[in-house]
């Protein structure tokens, strides 16, 4: 696979909003390839991209409340030269070993001796305030940074990083503006090469990531195209670039695809060309348009477990669960020990009502997918149906693993409100869920609080509720049913 830039620097922001790589635990059910990030819900199909959340790389360390992390030459000048850790470069590692010693002062004596052998690197003031940043010493990244400005008024990094800081602060006014004023530096600035082309990168992936969350496509893939001439290797690019051309008006499919497939080319993990284009007519609420993709992917690739997934998936969203089965099982002879179908077959054993094969799918998708939140909730809702008391307490108990390893989840803690509430442990429910976070919460997880509600006899409340799950079509809906019968004797 052909490198490109890695997004490691103590400032950086993941440059796009669309999810398009495998990251964290390969666990759930995938949305975006077969290993994602934790998902927020059963089945989520709204891609992050138009929730203002970055997908492709995390920052190392932040500029508010950084964490403290290793200084090294290579984090500190690594963007300028390419052997940092060469001998020339022996008065930065002083200038580390002084910083760590709490003596500021002479870390930037040495940094200034380095800066005056090697004109290449960064201003010292940049290069101090990185030493901040990595030492998690947050409130002295500014006031370096305004040094810097003094110091070297044409450099473009200072800007960089505040607007940087400024995306992660969900301050997209003042990101814009700085992003706007660094590239016109950028464009100037011609001492480093290496440096200038990592400014290029930073400076164009934030300025698509702005332009996304404002549905801005045209300058989306402006900046995207800008970015790609600098790095074309970038898959991450690449897959955002095939995402924006399909969310245009018309779509621009053939090109699209084209992106999908170079950027899948550069990084097998991501996902199908026809399945990532489902995706996003999907979160775009083009639901008919999206199944055709799928469709088109498990035509063309039907051994693609991730094929299979997202197809499967699709398919239970539409209540197609006979078709649904007969994908998934079919994909379980290829793949046996995928806990991604094991978990989709158990939904899909749920939607049927058939509890005893839910439950035995479930089982199986725990023993291959142990720290599966979703698995554990899922099982919890099968067993909880059950007039078994003891079986009831199997429920709760993995209830509360399922909110154990997603404690932030609201999901996840919705199932184990209700769950107490079945064990007849209301007062511990209703505290649960005083503090409950809502999100992004799930149909089926809709329905649980409208129970509660009607529990409650706040019948109004419920109705809203049931009315809300009823319209979410992003989402698999177990019980669908329930929820219009319920809504139909209110």
């Amino acid at each position: 696979m052909a490198a490109h830039f890695v997004y490691n620097d103590p400032f950086r922001v993941a440059p796009f909003l669309f999810s398009v790589g495998p990251q964290a635990e390969p666990l759930r059910i995938p949305y975006n390839g077969t290993q994602v990030t934790p998902m927020n819900s059963l089945c989520n199909p709204l891609l992050p991209a138009l929730r203002h959340a970055a997908a492709v790389a995390i920052a190392a360390t932040l500029l508010a409340g950084a964490a403290q992390a290793q200084i090294t030459n290579e984090a500190l000048i690594g963007d300028a030269v390419s052997d940092a850790d060469s001998s020339r470069y022996s008065d930065v590692g002083n200038a580390i070993e002084r910083y760590g010693n709490r003596d500021i002062v002479a870390a930037r004596t040495f940094l200034e001796t380095a800066k005056r052998k090697s004109p290449k690197l960064p201003p010292v003031a940049v290069m101090l305030a990185k030493m901040h940043a990595l030492a998690g010493n947050s409130k002295a990244i500014r006031p370096a940074l305004e040094d810097c400005i003094t110091e070297a008024p044409d450099d473009p990094e200072p800007y960089l990083i505040l607007a940087e800081e400024a995306i992660r602060g969900n301050r997209t006014i003042e990101a814009d503006a700085l992003f706007d004023k660094a590239v016109k530096l950028m464009n100037e600035f011609d001492s480093n090469a290496k440096r200038k082309r990592d400014f290029q990168i930073r400076a164009y992936s934030g300025r698509t990531r702005i332009a996304q969350a404002r549905k801005k496509w045209d300058q989306a893939e402006s900046d995207l195209k800008a970015l790609l001439e600098v790095d074309p290797e970038n898959a991450a690019a690449n897959f955002a670039q095939g995402q924006i051309l399909f969310v245009m008006e018309p779509p621009r499919a053939r090109e699209g695809l084209a992106a999908f497939d170079r950027a899948r080319k550069l990084n097998d993990k991501l996902d199908h060309p026809y399945v990532a284009a489902g995706k996003t007519f999907e979160s775009q609420g083009k639901s008919k348009e999206a199944m055709q993709y799928f469709e088109g992917a498990y035509k063309s690739a039907k051994d693609d477990e991730s094929v299979l997934v997202a197809y499967g998936q699709a398919l239970l969203r539409e209540d197609k669960v006979e078709q649904a089965e007969k994908v998934l099982a079919a994909g379980l002879s290829t793949h046996p020990d995928s806990p991604n179908l094991w978990l989709l077959r158990g939904v899909a054993a749920r939607m049927k009502g058939d509890l005893d094969q839910a439950e035995k799918n479930l089982i199986k998708t725990v023993s291959l997918a142990p720290a599966n939140s979703v698995a554990y909730g899922q099982l919890a809702l099968t067993l909880i149906e059950s007039s078994v008391e003891e079986t009831k307490l199997r429920a709760l108990s993995f209830a509360a693993t399922s909110q154990k390893l997603a404690p932030e989840n609201p999901d996840t803690n919705i199932t184990l409100a209700w769950s107490l509430y079945e064990n007849g442990q209301a007062r511990q429910a209703s505290s649960l869920l005083q503090n409950l976070k809502l999100g992004n919460i799930d149909p089926d997880s809709t329905l649980l609080l409208a129970k509660i509600l009607m529990i409650n006899n706040q019948k109004e409340g419920a109705k809203k509720l049931l009315t809300q799950a009823l319209e979410d079509t992003r989402h698999i809906f177990v019980k669908r049913g329930e929820a219009e019968k319920m809504l139909a004797s209110l």
